[in-house]
């Protein structure tokens, strides 16, 4: 039976850690603030057994798994070491104290425009609407139907936070997710090793090991059955290849030693080349031969679309081996693809390698696989006519984002007005009129440019509230 990296680590830990560790599961909740051994001050999104999904600082909120062992609660957490939970009495307390800490992380998202995870069905406006599109899409790829998506609107109407609000809805169904902003440059469809390298980085925001995201994906894929001797084509499969590889490593007990070199080769890094990662794996219990690492992207340059396109389809297969419903991507800023006019071609290459695996062209099997980009209306019309023709080519698999109405902001503004209060333990009733008058300061601006609409909204009501009440100090 294999084992993953996650695993393999804790059995190397000394036994006073492991004790520290099982000490500290007792009061470690979602929302506490933290400080994290190499990497400073964060906040915990979730726990996942003897580690936690934690959102750090220093590295503007990005989520990743770490042990719980390399954590200490700080003093805005309302809790030290000495204030062992002993009882019910306790417990709720200090229950009550992480969730007061987690509704201000809310407040603090909500200062820069943004709403967190955690409040996203609460805070996302036609929610019911959206949701339901988002579940018809999602219900397709379940059915093993590679399929793509576009959600358009202009500069500032909540793109982003729509993907956001898909790729929650997406983990909560089981699925594993990944996510790129696009930049025409250095992330752009037209590069496709450094695109799939950063893309498999944001795996770590799943239940995944956020050293090795990729790596941790074949292992529990491995973990969870035996190898299936065709993944995504019966022609030359190199993620049948990739898995093989692992499992020789697993299985002869060098993961650990040698990940980060089959983690580069496999994620499309720069640092080695499969010869040279394979001429660094030199173990006497390894036969050469056993080691089969392939890099995704080839060097020929008129098949590296359709590398690309196995890669993610790959991917795909590979997470529903290991227990997931199937993967999720979301690319946003895809109109930043047209400021490189010399790019753009190379973008639509890959575009069109796209369609031909949705529309079943291709040499790779069906998988659970699902892309949804965000575009900007493009030349005065609804969406963007290269997304239309290539990956949403059904009217279905479009949503055009919408601008609310005065109404729909002021029962926006009435949800963070509650939650304002929970924060500060305010007892203040929602003041209508204040709302209102945000709204219409904005009024001109909303409809002469929708640009920033809600964004806009929340932030001014959330700064009109800390005039008004102080905000209210610890």
């Amino acid at each position: 039976m294999g084992v993953g990296l996650g695993s393999l680590k804790t059995q190397n830990l000394k036994s006073e850690t492991q004790n520290l560790i099982l000490t500290y599961m007792c009061y470690f909740l979602p929302g506490m603030a933290v400080e994290i051994n190499k990497f400073g001050q964060g906040r915990i999104i979730k726990i996942i057994g003897k580690t936690a999904l934690v959102s750090i600082k220093s590295l503007k909120d990005l989520q990743i798994e770490l042990s719980l062992a390399d954590m200490k609660p700080l003093s805005d957490a309302s809790f030290s070491r000495d204030d062992i939970i002993t009882g019910p009495e306790d417990r709720n307390k200090f229950h009550t104290g992480q969730e007061k800490s987690l509704v201000k992380k809310t407040i603090e998202s909500l200062r820069f425009g943004l709403v967190p995870e955690e409040n996203i069905e609460e805070l996302t406006l036609g929610f019911e609407e959206l949701s339901s599109w988002v579940e018809k899409g999602l219900s397709k790829c379940l059915h093993d139907i590679p399929c793509g998506f576009q959600v358009s609107g202009p500069y500032g109407t909540g793109k982003s936070h729509t993907l956001s609000l898909i790729r929650y809805m997406a983990r909560k169904k089981g699925f594993l997710t990944a996510r790129v902003e696009l930049d025409g440059q250095t992330l752009s469809l037209s590069n496709h090793g450094t695109l799939l390298n950063n893309l498999w980085a944001s795996l770590s925001e799943n239940d995944i090991d956020f050293q090795e995201p990729l790596i941790d994906l074949y292992i529990k894929a491995i973990n969870n059955g035996t190898i299936s001797s065709q993944i995504i084509t019966e022609d030359k499969d190199k993620i049948k290849n990739n898995l093989t590889t692992i499992h020789t490593l697993i299985r002869t007990g060098h993961i650990d030693k040698y990940a980060h070199i089959a983690g580069s080769i496999i994620s499309s890094g720069n640092e080695y080349t499969p010869s040279q990662a394979r001429g660094m794996i030199k173990e006497s219990n390894i036969n050469k031969s056993d080691i089969i690492l392939e890099k995704m992207i080839g060097s020929r340059v008129s098949g590296r679309a359709s590398d690309f396109i196995l890669s993610l389809a790959g991917h795909a297969a590979l997470a529903k081996l290991a227990g997931y419903r199937g993967l999720i991507v979301t690319m946003d800023e895809f109109e930043i693809e047209y400021t490189h006019r010399k790019k753009l071609i190379k973008t639509e290459e890959t575009l069109k390698a796209l369609y031909d695996y949705f529309k079943g062209k291709t040499n790779y099997f069906n998988v659970p696989l699902g892309i949804f980009f965000a575009v900007v209306d493009q030349y005065g019309k609804e969406g963007d006519p290269l997304i239309e023709k290539y990956i949403a080519f059904d009217k279905g698999s479009r949503y055009k984002l919408k601008i609310f109405n005065r109404t729909q902001r002021v029962n926006l503004a009435e949800k963070i007005h509650s939650i304002y209060c929970e924060a500060y333990s305010l007892e203040n009733t929602f003041n209508r009129k204040l709302a209102s008058e945000v709204e219409n300061l904005l009024a001109k601006k909303i409809e002469d440019n929708d640009s920033g609409l809600i964004r806009s909204f929340i932030k001014w009501y959330m700064s009109l509230l800390d005039v008004n009440y102080g905000p209210p100090k610890e």
